[in-house]
């Protein structure tokens, strides 16, 4: 006797080269065949298609095993047991039962056995009722009194079974994200119970940026991602990441974004962009953005640090640049010059309303009054005599 652990049953070989199958959990017959007319004398479990080898006395080798494809065709047509074929497809996750699964659900949503109807869903093999239509119908369905919403109660039988899929978890979040229960999809996040994607984190991104800037890169939106990182001053990761997955955003827009909302991030963010010479975005619009929003006094080394290479193209905005560089350096110091010099009162101002005061600015010379006047004195303070 062989156990096969893929479909939970039993083989019973004999020695006149029988085989007969068993359930292993009810114990129910399935089937008996001879597979060799010769005896057995060893047997033996065979693991690639976990059925059994059998030796017979002249020397052959008999492999028995089960086709997954035919087993549930079988139970249904030849011994007419719908229920057991239900049975050990969900339980075994074998295919040949869909058009059951769909019946019975359809039966059991109709007669609004919702808890029922959730649980074949969620067992259904090969995840044949877990689709998007299966959602719809039970979102749609009537709540019956004091009864919890039939959706949700698919999706919690879901979760107890595992992780849920992309549409699944837009869905469970919805009334987490109204109800602004972030610690609960954090949770869920934590121990990796929903598939990330961008419509999630784009439904979680109302309460809570980080947690959608987390989602995003599990999902790999990656111009999501992006912004995110831009809306929560993460500016110099921006660049890093573009590299490591090969995304190329309009920088641009991005500068754009960030001016707006920190001009302290965007003068990093300009400085990340420029890198060592090799500016990532067009130095010419970004001139312009940095006019616009009148920091480029405080970026204009890093600017002009992109435009060291000599090409022609790069000419015209050179010669635009330096200008303007000379032009702040001179309004600089006209600022520092204005701080320095102090202009006098009007009651510092000397008087010069008398020939004496005039006479003494003009010269230098203090001239006797008794002086004045004679051709004597005037030639000495012309010839100096």
């Amino acid at each position: 006797m062989q156990v096969s652990k893929k479909h939970d049953l039993i083989y019973i070989l004999t020695k006149m080269g029988f085989v007969y199958l068993h359930d292993l959990e009810s114990g129910l017959w399935l089937y008996t065949t001879q597979f060799s007319m010769d005896s057995v004398f060893a047997y033996t479990k065979y693991q690639p298609s976990d059925g059994v080898l059998a030796v017979t006395t002249k020397g052959h080798v008999v492999s028995v095993s089960i086709d997954d494809a035919a087993l549930i065709r079988y139970i249904i047509g030849v011994l007419q047991n719908s229920n057991f074929a239900l049975h050990i497809a969900s339980r075994n996750n074998l295919p040949g039962a869909d058009e059951l699964f769909v019946s019975k659900f359809n039966m059991l949503c109709a007669a609004m056995q919702y808890r029922e109807a959730a649980e074949l869903a969620a067992g259904s093999p090969k995840g044949v009722l877990r689709t998007v239509a299966t959602v719809q119908k039970f979102l749609y369905a009537q709540i019956l009194p004091n009864q919890p919403s039939p959706l949700m109660t698919y999706l919690h039988i879901l979760l107890e079974r595992g992780p849920l899929k992309k549409f699944e978890s837009v869905e469970l979040c919805k009334p987490a994200v109204e109800n602004r229960r972030l610690t609960q999809i954090q949770k869920w996040l934590k121990t990796d119970k929903l598939e990330c994607s961008e419509e999630l984190g784009n439904l979680v991104y109302d309460i809570d940026v980080k947690t959608a800037l987390s989602i995003y890169l599990k999902a790999k939106a990656h111009e999501r991602a992006v912004h995110c990182f831009a809306e929560t001053g993460q500016v110099k990761k921006i660049v890093v990441y573009c590299k490591m997955v090969s995304h190329k955003p309009d920088y641009i827009s991005l500068l754009r974004k960030v001016l707006g909302l920190n001009k302290e991030w965007g003068k990093s963010f300009v400085k990340t962009l420029v890198g060592n010479g090799n500016s990532l975005a067009d130095v010419r619009k970004m001139v312009d953005l940095l006019t616009e929003y009148r920091i480029l006094r405080d970026c204009r080394s890093s600017v002009l640090d992109a435009l060291k290479s000599n090409r022609p193209s790069t000419a015209a905005l050179k010669t635009r640049l330096l200008r303007m560089s000379f032009w702040l350096k001179d309004y600089e110091n006209t600022e520092r010059d204005e701080d320095v010099i102090d202009t006098p009162t009007r009651d510092q101002q000397p008087l010069v309303g008398s020939d004496q005061s005039m006479n003494t600015i003009e010269t230098g010379v203090t001239r006797p009054d008794n002086q004045v006047g004679s051709d004597q004195s005037m030639n000495t303070i012309e010839t100096g005599n």
